[in-house]
Parts: structure tokens; C-alpha cells; sequence
């Protein structure tokens, strides 16, 4: 079609290409994709310089989680090694009350025994050592024993040996007639042992004494002594 005078046709533009030719309109910069595209990238490198902030973040919070948990490990280990050293205080300082109460008790025993030995071994003057006849002819030596004879004793024989303080050899036991007769005041004049020869060595001492039960314990008086027959 012709363009014809006065018509209100003019030839279009691309206005996405044409740079703004009114100069009373500001000038918008870029197209509208331009822009797009641009704020786009923008938000990307945001986001990039935003992870390594979220995970220094992440890292301290597991670094402060870390640092609680040893720290509470390490307060429950220092509770327990304190409690068990408490423990084996306490076991050894009962360990050395046992001890020092088992020291006591075999202390008083010991006292106790040394006591009754004491006691045993004390001489009883009733309890005499008679005489001693080394000649005889039947090779035996006969030895008397006396004893007062409220003493009651059920048993009577003698001990000798070689050691005072060791007499390790004894006489057959008498237990039959040894009444008290009716004055208890009085001393026994027997009985009489006789050892024979043989169990004795000749030409040496002999230590002796008289020994007997009374009230079911043993009693012993002093100690004499004779030599044998060369």
C-alpha cells in the first residue's frame, strides 16, 4: 500500500535493539534479560560465599560439642580414679586394723599360754622327791616319791633326764593305793619306782622330781638329783 499524505502510518522499530532516542526518557540501561540474567549470578555468588560462613559454623558447633563431651569424660574419669583411690584407702587401712587386732590376739594368747605354762611348771612343794638307792643288787636304781596327801592326786610318777631343765624321761604311772588316809596332814612315804640299769649311763648325774595329777591338771614338785654307779 502507498503511503499516502496526512496518514498516521510510520515505519516500526525493534525496540529491544534500538537504543532510546527520546531524550526526555531516561535511559533504563540493559533489556530486561540482561538484568535477569545478571541478578541471577548475583544470588549464585551469594549463595557461594555463604557456604564456607555455614560450615565454619557446623564445624565449631561439632569442635564445642567435642570439647563438652571430653570435658564430661574427663570429669566422670577424675571422679572414679578419686573414688577408687578413696576405696583402696579405706580396704588398707581396714587391711592394717585386721592386722593389728590379729598382733593383739596373739599377744594375749601367748601371755595366756606363757600363764598356764607358769603355772604348770611351778614347783609344788608338796609334791617332793624322796630317795634314791643306787646300789641295789637286782641292777635297778629305786627312787621315792612323797607327796602330802591332801593333795589327792590320782596319778603319781617320776620324770628325770640328764638336763634339769629338759627331763624327757619318766616313770611307769602309779594310780592304785594312794589313799590320804584319815590325817591329810601328813606326807606319803612312797611309792617307790625302780628304774632299771639299762636305761641309765653309769657314772653320771641324774636330775628328778616328782610329778602327779591332781584335780585333773599336772603338778610337779622340785628337782633332785643322783648320780649313777661308775
Amino acid at each position: 500500500m502507498d503511503n499516502q499524505p496526512g496518514s498516521q502510518f510510520s515505519p516500526q522499530t525493534d525496540q529491544t535493539t534500538q537504543p532510546n532516542s527520546n531524550p526526555d526518557l531516561p535511559d533504563l540501561g540493559p533489556s530486561m534479560p540482561s538484568r535477569i540474567d545478571s541478578g541471577a549470578n548475583n544470588i549464585k555468588d551469594n549463595s557461594n560465599n555463604n557456604k564456607p560462613k555455614k560450615k565454619s559454623k557446623i564445624a565449631l558447633l561439632v569442635l564445642a560439642v567435642l570439647l563438652v563431651g571430653a570435658g564430661g569424660f574427663g570429669a566422670a574419669y577424675f571422679w572414679q580414679s578419686s573414688s577408687n583411690s578413696q576405696s583402696a584407702n579405706q580396704v588398707q587401712n581396714l587391711e592394717q586394723q585386721v592386722s593389728d587386732l590379729q598382733q593383739q590376739l596373739s599377744a594375749s594368747q601367748q601371755e595366756a599360754e606363757d600363764a598356764e605354762s607358769e603355772e604348770a611348771t611351778a614347783a609344788n612343794p608338796d609334791l617332793i622327791p624322796g630317795n634314791v638307792d643306787t646300789s641295789r643288787e637286782d641292777n635297778q636304781v629305786a627312787i621315792t616319791a612323797v607327796y602330802k596327801y591332801s593333795l589327792e592326786p590320782t596319778e603319781v610318777w617320776i620324770e628325770y633326764g640328764t638336763d634339769p631343765t629338759k627331763l624327757d624321761q619318766e616313770s611307769d604311772k602309779v594310780t592304785e593305793d594312794l589313799g590320804a588316809g584319815d590325817d591329810k596332814a601328813v606326807y606319803s612315804s612312797g611309792p617307790e619306782f625302780l628304774i632299771a640299769d639299762s636305761k641309765l649311763e653309769a657314772g653320771t648325774t641324774y636330775y628328778y622330781r616328782t610329778v602327779a595329777t591332781i584335780d585333773d591338771k599336772t603338778a610337779s614338785g622340785p628337782v633332785a638329783s643322783f648320780t649313777t654307779a661308775k
